[in-house]
């Protein structure tokens, strides 16, 4: 049933948001789908593929009515049991004279293969096209960015789906940047531009605002009651030479904590810093990272910072565990083919298992490459051993 909440806000007694929440109890709640079918059930509709190759399944509402102004984020909760790694949110643009004006579309990489409801938030505004009362919107399923649905079918499970200014803020401790494509919730400020590839995220500093260039997560909080240490896995490509962290501080203003960064490097680094304070405490959000020269305070506006991993925890340096995940990375994960592994050691074994615990592949690796293309679509746990016998086993999804 699609609910209308009203929140009041006791300093302004006059003034009301409205948030538009789509819960999907035994309705569709008008969405229908497109190259699937939508089902409700008790507590959420599925929507089962049908589509062949390069038919992106969606579902669809013509009259959804989300008040745009009070409907900044789209929090979606669904379980994904499909090779779909990728949603689009999408709804017209505003007339412009032409007989079809075009859509926006807001993207969001997904989990594959899911084993439980996972929520997803989304920026879905856009200037001048995201205004007054928004009747249409759609959500498509692609493979990934660049690939279509693959006709393999499966199915989406949708939970809820909700337009708000205040979205919830999930936990998340630990940053790892392990699908291309998805910046776990941190966004670029003063025109710093932020990708992720292979296993990284990657902010590009060229031509970025030197007094406001910054990293912000705007998602997820983190739990400070796990520990009062933060470790960044960096390659500073810039003559910037501190990094900053900040936090809000309960009285108004920042918690700031500094340390100096190599810069020009050739290679990762491990920073470990003590961000405790008095605010570091509970569910902690906003939180910036900022890699600036320490003489003046500002930001050198040329090149670039990769990031391969965030940790929030009680360790005083990253663990040993943690530094072996490092080590190895996958990409593309999920893949169709051939696998990549960025890693520091020589890798003379890879064992794949599926969650059954049967093994179905053992080989050596060929550049630190692998070809999965004989799998089956699902979920698998590559293991790999160095030259020291060391072994270390993650996820690896084949779609």
């Amino acid at each position: 049933m699609k609910k209308i909440t009203l929140f009041l806000l006791c300093s302004l007694p006059s003034l009301m948001m409205a948030q538009t929440t789509f819960d999907f109890n035994n309705s569709n709640d008008g969405f229908v789908g497109e190259f699937g079918t939508l089902d409700p059930g008790a507590t959420a509709s599925t929507l089962t593929i049908t589509g062949a190759a390069n038919e992106n399944p969606k579902i669809t509402n013509t009259s959804a009515g989300v008040d745009a102004a009070n409907g900044s984020f789209a929090v979606v909760k669904l379980k994904n049991n499909s090779n779909n790694g990728y949603m689009r949110i999408s709804y017209p643009k505003q007339p412009d004279g032409t007989e079809d004006p075009g859509s926006i579309f807001k993207n969001q990489v997904i989990s594959t293969n899911d084993t439980e409801f996972k929520t997803y938030i989304v920026d879905v505004t856009n200037n001048q096209n995201y205004v007054g009362t928004v009747n249409t919107i759609d959500l498509i399923f692609k493979l990934d960015a660049d690939n279509n649905a693959d006709g393999s079918g499966g199915t989406i499970e949708i939970d809820q789906i909700q337009f708000t200014n205040n979205p919830p803020t999930p936990e998340r401790n630990d940053y790892t940047f392990s699908n291309d494509g998805d910046v776990e919730g941190w966004s670029g400020k003063g025109r710093v531009a932020l990708t992720v590839s292979n296993g990284n995220l990657i902010a590009d500093y060229s031509g970025i605002n030197p007094n406001t260039a910054k990293l912000s997560q705007e998602i997820f909080s983190v739990n400070a009651d796990l520990g009062n240490f933060a470790h960044i896995v960096i390659q500073n490509n810039t003559i910037n030479d501190q990094l900053r962290i900040s936090y809000p501080a309960s009285g108004g203003g920042r918690v700031f904590r500094t340390t100096p960064t190599t810069i020009n490097a050739t290679d990762f680094e491990v920073i470990d810093l003590n961000v405790s304070s008095d605010d570091w405490v509970g569910m902690v959000t906003g939180i910036e990272l900022q890699v600036r020269q320490s003489g003046d305070n500002t930001v050198d506006p040329s090149g670039s910072v990769t990031i391969a991993r965030i940790v929030f925890d009680a360790n005083e340096t990253l663990s040993e565990e943690s530094l072996q995940k490092l080590a190895i990375g996958m990409y593309p994960n999920p893949s169709n083919g051939m696998v990549n592994f960025r890693t520091n050691d020589v890798i003379t074994e890879v064992t794949i298992h599926n969650l059954a615990g049967q093994k179905v592949i053992t080989a050596t690796p060929v550049g630190n490459s692998l070809n999965i293309s004989d799998l089956n679509p699902g979920v698998y746990i590559a293991t790999f051993k160095n030259q020291n016998n060391d072994t270390f086993s993650s996820k690896l999804v084949k779609n």
